[in-house]
C-alpha cells in the first residue's frame, strides 16, 4: 500500500505475565479470545484495523487520530469494566510505511516506546497525535517530555484523560456558566 499518515495504537494488558503464570493453557486461551472480542468491534466502529495480535498486545491502525483516541478511551473503559483487567496503551500519528499489510517505520517504534512508559490503566500518545487530534472531543494533559529508546531526542508525551476524571479548574467552570 505504501506510506500514509496513520495514528498508530498499541495496546497491552496489565500484569499478563503473572496472569498467565497463574494459568492453564485454556485459562490463557480465554484471557486472549475475550481480550480480542473486547476490542475488535470497538476499533471496527472508529474505522480502524488490527494489524497484528501480539501476544496481549494489539497493533493497530487509525485514519485519524481523533477517532484512535476515541477507540482507545472506549477500549480501556470497556476492559476495565467487562474483564476487571487493567490496559495502557499507547499512540503517535504519523507516516506509517504498510507492507503485506504490517506497518512499520518510525511512527511505530515510537508508539511502541511510549506504550514502554505508559503505565496501566492510563493512555499515552505522542506529539503527532497531539497535532492532528480534535483537542476539544478529547480531555488531555502533559505527561512530560522523555528520552526513549531508539528514538533521537526528548519526546513530549501527553496522557488522554477519560471524561469521568476531567474537571475544570474553578475559574473556567464559572465562567463557562455564566
Amino acid at each position: 500500500m505504501g506510506t500514509a499518515t496513520r495514528t498508530v495504537v498499541f495496546t497491552d494488558l496489565a500484569n499478563y505475565t503473572a496472569k498467565v503464570a497463574r494459568s492453564d493453557r485454556e485459562g490463557l486461551r480465554r484471557i486472549l479470545q475475550e481480550h480480542e472480542a473486547l476490542v475488535n468491534p470497538v476499533v471496527q466502529r472508529y474505522g480502524g484495523r488490527i494489524v497484528k495480535n501480539l501476544g496481549d498486545s494489539f497493533l493497530i491502525l487509525f485514519h485519524a487520530a481523533t477517532e484512535g483516541l476515541r477507540a482507545a478511551l472506549d477500549v480501556q473503559d470497556l476492559v476495565t469494566k467487562t474483564a476487571g483487567m487493567g490496559i495502557r496503551l499507547a499512540m503517535t500519528t504519523g507516516d506509517v510505511e504498510e507492507i503485506d499489510g504490517d506497518a512499520f517505520g518510525e511512527c511505530v517504534n515510537l508508539a511502541a516506546r511510549i506504550l514502554s512508559k505508559t503505565p496501566a490503566g492510563e493512555i499515552w500518545f505522542g506529539a503527532g497525535t497531539w497535532v492532528c487530534m480534535n483537542a476539544a472531543e478529547i480531555p488531555w494533559e502533559s505527561v512530560g517530555r522523555f528520552r526513549l529508546k531508539g528514538i533521537p531526542g526528548d519526546q513530549e508525551v501527553f496522557r488522554a484523560v477519560p471524561t469521568h476524571k476531567a474537571w475544570l479548574p474553578d475559574a473556567v467552570s464559572a465562567a463557562v456558566k455564566m
